[in-house]
C-alpha cells in the first residue's frame, strides 16, 4: 500500500512542477452528487448495499484544456448489508438440539472524503481521472433488521485512503456525467491486525454514478 500511494504522490508531484501548469483555483467549482453500490470486501457475511455522497470540486491546477488536477471535498454514505448464521446447540435433561438463527442488517459508515485528482478531458467530450482520496471517519453504525442500532465507531479506524478511478462524458459547459470508483487501501478494522487474519481485513469499496455541475468562472 506504501509503494502505491508513493508512486501516485511522486507522479502527482512531477506533474506539478512541470513549468506549464499554472494555478486555476478561481476557475470554477463544481457541485457532485453521487449514488450507487457501496461494500466493505473481506468479511464473509457482508453485501453490497446502496450508498451515495455530496460535495463539491474546484480545478487546483491546469495546464491546457485537457490536463488538470481536481480537489475537493464531499461527504459519502457508504457501508454494506449483512446476513449471517449463528449455530449452537441446546441443552435440556433429555437431549442435545441444533438450532441455528439468522441475523442481518446494515453497516452505515459516513466519511469526509478529500479527491486529489488528475482530470484528462478529450476533444470528443469522454474524459478520465483518477488519483488519491484521504477519507475520515464521521460515524459509524451497525443497524440490525430487528433491534435498535449502535455506535462502533471506536472498532473502525479514523483514516482510510483510497484509489479513486473515473470514466465520464462532458455533455454541455455546465453537466458532465460519469462513473467513479474508489478502492479502499487500508484495513479499516482497528483490531483487524490481532483479531483476523489477513484474508478479513476489510476494505471499502465503491461504485457511484457521478452527476456534475460546474460553474466556471471563466
Amino acid at each position: 500500500m506504501k509503494k502505491i500511494i508513493f508512486f501516485v504522490f511522486v507522479t502527482t508531484m512531477l506533474c506539478a512542477c512541470d513549468c506549464q501548469w499554472r494555478l486555476a483555483v478561481s476557475e470554477d467549482i463544481a457541485l457532485i452528487a453521487n449514488a450507487g453500490m457501496t461494500h466493505v470486501k473481506g468479511g464473509e457475511s457482508y453485501n453490497p448495499a446502496f450508498g451515495g455522497a455530496i460535495g463539491a470540486e474546484t480545478t487546483v491546477l491546469r495546464r491546457d484544456e485537457k490536463s488538470s488536477f481536481k480537489s475537493g471535498v464531499n461527504i459519502s454514505f457508504q457501508g454494506a448489508s449483512y446476513e449471517e448464521t449463528i449455530s449452537y446447540d441446546t441443552y435440556s435433561l433429555k437431549s442435545v438440539q441444533f438450532e441455528e438463527n439468522t441475523f442481518s442488517g446494515k453497516v452505515n459508515l459516513s466519511y469526509l472524503n478529500i479527491p486529489l485528482l488528475y482530470h484528462y478531458q478529450s476533444n470528443s467530450g469522454f474524459y478520465a481521472e483518477g488519483g488519491l482520496q484521504p477519507s475520515f471517519l464521521l460515524s459509524a453504525k451497525d443497524k440490525p433488521d430487528e433491534g435498535a442500532s449502535y455506535d462502533f465507531k471506536d472498532y473502525i479506524k479514523t483514516v482510510d485512503i483510497g484509489i479513486p478511478v473515473g470514466l465520464g462524458y462532458q455533455l454541455n459547459d455546465n453537466l458532465s456525467l460519469g462513473v467513479r470508483a474508489v478502492y479502499g487501501l487500508s484495513n479499516i478494522n482497528t483490531e483487524g491486525t490481532e483479531m483476523y487474519s489477513s484474508e478479513d481485513n476489510d476494505h471499502n469499496v465503491t461504485v457511484f454514478g457521478v452527476f456534475r455541475y460546474t460553474f466556471s468562472k471563466k
